[in-house]
């Protein structure tokens, strides 16, 4: 999954805006990044009880979420619309690009839009608009 994110998702969204995987980071460790961004981040990995009995299983069926983070809810909200256009336009399964892979992704639901208020962005001494949608990745080795 983190391969389908770096390499297949993470470019078109540069497209966009800068884009982190995981979390984001400033300059230093302390600092938040200027908005607007977004962050990748996978699901929780490991399901024993789906695990495959004979051998590894190559396919991959899960989620994954796309946080857009602006100066506004209002302003998340846009960038997540700008997400969903490029990954999955009207909610219609796209084709992802990765290495060896064929690979689809769909927009499945928004999960919340609102204000991150354990964050501050120090240019306007305001908390950040965040919002998250889910996106589903399905990927088969060529």
């Amino acid at each position: 999954m983190i391969a389908h994110l770096r390499d297949g998702v993470k470019p078109r969204l540069e497209t966009l805006n800068t884009t982190y995987l995981g979390w984001a980071q400033g300059g230093s460790a302390t600092t938040t990044p200027a908005v607007p961004y977004f962050v990748l981040t996978g699901p929780s990995w490991g399901k024993p009880d789906e695990a495959p009995l004979a051998d590894a299983d190559a396919a991959l069926d899960d989620e994954f979420r796309v946080t857009g983070v602006t100066g506004t809810p209002e302003g998340a909200a846009i960038l997540l619309k700008r997400a969903m256009d490029e990954l999955s336009p009207a909610g219609a399964w796209k084709a992802l690009e990765v290495p060896g892979r064929v690979a689809w992704v769909k927009f499945v639901r928004s999960e919340f839009v609102g204000v991150d208020r354990d964050l501050t962005i120090a240019s306007t001494n305001r908390h950040p608009g965040v919002g998250v949608d889910t996106y589903r990745l399905v990927s088969e080795p060529i």
